[in-house]
């Protein structure tokens, strides 16, 4: 099934876990050495850097989840996966990439 390409617009859904996070901005030092845009935003591929996402432990203390892009698209850009929406970026914290292109879609 086709599923929209993830680009660096919108937000994460945010992260529960060890360090709860609220939706953050899909944004990176990664996004400036791209080669490939869609809708004159760039895409993300396997392995971007995103910003650290701020948030609380359990006990309210503060903490950062990191958040690097697992690609698991089968269109490769620069030689790594193209990112698509539900694609991981924190495993631990199950944050997922939840926006994409509206008009262009990956398997």
């Amino acid at each position: 099934m086709a599923t929209p390409v993830a680009i660096y617009q919108g937000n994460d859904s945010g992260g529960t876990g060890s360090c709860t996070t609220p939706p953050t901005a899909l944004a990176g030092a990664s996004s400036g050495s791209r080669q490939v845009f869609v809708n004159q935003k760039p895409v993300m591929v396997n392995g971007d850097q995103l910003n650290p996402a701020n948030g609380t432990t359990a006990n309210g203390s503060p903490c950062v989840s990191q958040r690097t892009v697992v690609a698991t698209g089968k269109v490769y850009v620069n030689k790594q996966p193209l990112a698509k929406v539900g694609d991981t970026l924190n495993s631990t914290n199950n944050i997922k990439i939840t926006t994409g292109a509206s008009n262009v879609f990956v398997v």
